[in-house]
């Protein structure tokens, strides 16, 4: 790498890592329900190898009528022993692999273009990985989709390094099959996207088959603990709450139709036009379309807050031409990899599409960063096409429009998005935490209202409570729905609080959000969110 390249790759990094790691503990504004419960979880492992409810080295966490994928959790006890319990420890493995993605996707890029005239192709696609809304977004917070990701851009890359040096397999072979310990929609993902890798690569597979067979094994022998799991009970929870055929859809409407035209002796009409495999796959195929929407991609304004940035789209608008002719590109000039590219994005959304939420960002994160690899080639051509003088014209009006909604990015993630979107991260529970710490032994019991989300995991995460106690003395986390009482440890003590005066006891420091109470309580503390609006208040009858 001559001295430019390397001073730019270098700089593209750094840029990079600083993106990720700047004001992390702070930005977004708390943790959030998801983000806790990992931080205990971790914490729990590295004090006593157990879970929030007593499982010895699970490779499910149950959490919040869920079970997580284990890997972001067993990673996270690495920095949780290095920085103690608080956000930055949390986050400290998104961040990091986020910063590794940039790197990784400069190499992915390498393999996937082999030109000579494209030689920064890759340092261009890495740049804008560095700068991207949406993989900042999920490369802050603790989000497990974002390992998922690195992992499999480091599959593919090795995948690609191994037509070569087919010992590389090998490593691709790892690679995916942690990213099923990483995040539940690369079950689906992984295994469809094998296929295309395999169909790419027919003839080395054929002049290579120790090497196949070996990675083959590697990564059977490495997946195989977690097929009990994915057919058990607990593993299929997720999809049996979330899946089109279990929710009230469509499917639904179409079967009760369907018993309709069968009372009314109409047997064969309900059998042909209300065939439930055909109004699932239309209700399959809405979902999945969802997921290349404007409004999903470019404008910004859909699924959770905490998935999103106000004002921008999860990609720049100024991309949406690129990515045009981006794609238009890779079939016009017959780039080699062009199918694997166009396989990655249209099966990323697969498993997302078989679920009533959608869309979801989240389940196609792993889509990354193929957005930019194409943005990247639409940015290349244009350029090459332009004669010499309208390149510099070019240059000189791509860099500020680039320059401008970066900037745009950065004041609405750190100025806006904190006022707009606090509740939905959470911020409040910690000062709660804080102030009840401070006066618990004033009391005999502090009562934390179950209106506020998952309580018993940012309060035994932000009091550093002792996880041997928490399982060993207090039981452990006895219900993890949101719905559920019966939770307490210590003091603590987690349900919902009649605000009827008369049923208020002294003695007793009560936490809820305030408009959940009697409008005429006389908190004695009130947070408030950063937007000034009073949100959770502290009480004790006097």
């Amino acid at each position: 790498m001559k001295r430019l390249p390397l001073i730019l790759f270098v700089l593209t990094l750094l840029l990079g890592t600083v993106l990720r790691f700047y004001q992390l503990s702070t930005f977004p504004v708390s943790l959030n329900l998801d983000e806790v419960a990992i931080g205990y979880n971790a914490y729990s492992i590295l004090e006593t190898g157990k879970d929030e409810f007593g499982t010895s080295f699970p490779l499910a966490f149950r959490s919040h009528d869920d079970y997580k994928a284990p890997l972001y959790i067993y990673l996270t006890t690495i920095p949780i022993y290095f920085f103690g319990l608080n956000a930055f420890a949390v986050r400290f493995i998104s961040a990091s692999v986020g910063g590794l993605s940039v790197l990784l996707t400069y190499f992915l890029t390498q393999e996937l273009v082999k030109k000579k005239s494209h030689k920064y192709l890759p340092l261009l696609t890495s740049f804008l990985l560095a700068i991207s809304p949406w993989h900042l977004q999920y490369s802050r917070p603790a989000f497990e989709v974002n390992l998922a990701t690195f992992l499999i851009i480091v599959g593919v890359w090795a995948y690609l390094k191994g037509l070569k040096k087919p010992v590389y397999w090998f490593v691709s072979a790892v690679s995916f099959a942690l990213s099923l310990y990483a995040y539940h929609s690369t079950k689906v993902f992984v295994p469809l996207f094998a296929l295309v890798l395999a169909w790419h690569a027919k003839k080395e597979l054929r002049t290579n088959v120790k090497y196949l067979g070996g990675g083959i094994i590697i990564f059977a022998l490495l997946v195989l603990p977690l097929l009990p799991l994915s057919f058990s009970e607990q593993g299929q929870l997720r999809f049996k709450g979330t899946n089109i055929f279990n929710t009230p859809t469509l499917v639904d409407l179409n079967r009760e139709l369907k018993i309709d035209q069968w009372r009314k002796g109409r047997e064969y009409q309900a059998k042909l036009f209300h065939n439930e495999v055909i109004v699932g796959t239309q209700v399959f195929l809405r979902g999945y379309f969802s997921h290349f929407s404007y409004e999903l991609l470019f404008f910004g304004e859909s699924g959770p807050p905490k998935n999103y940035t106000p004002n921008v789209g999860l990609l720049y608008l100024w991309e949406l031409p690129f990515i045009v002719l981006g794609l238009y590109a890779l079939f016009r000039s017959k780039y080699k990899y062009r199918f694997l590219i166009l396989g990655w994005i249209l099966l990323s959304p697969i498993a997302s599409g078989l679920t009533w939420d959608y869309p979801s960002i989240t389940r196609i994160t792993i889509m990354l960063p193929t957005w930019q690899i194409l943005t990247a080639i639409g940015l290349y051509k244009t350029y090459d096409y332009l004669a010499t003088r309208w390149r510099i014209f070019f240059t000189l009006v791509m860099v500020p429009i680039i320059g401008f909604f970066f900037l745009l990015y950065l004041h609405n993630y750190y100025r806006i998005a904190p006022l707009l979107y606090a509740e939905a991260w959470q911020s409040g529970y910690p000062e709660a935490v804080e102030y009840a710490q401070k006066h618990k032994d004033e009391v005999n019991k502090v009562i934390v209202s179950t209106a506020l989300r998952q309580p018993q995991n940012f309060f035994a995460f932000y009091s550093h409570y002792e996880p041997k106690t928490y399982i060993e003395v207090d039981g452990g986390t006895k219900s993890g729905g949101f719905e559920e009482n019966g939770n307490a440890f210590g003091k603590y003590e987690f349900k919902a609080i009649d605000w009827n005066p008369n049923k208020l006891e002294q003695d007793i420091l009560y936490v809820d959000l305030i408009r959940e109470a009697n409008k005429t309580i006389d908190f004695e503390k009130i947070i408030q969110l950063p937007n000034g609006e009073e949100y959770i208040g502290v009480y004790r009858k006097n």
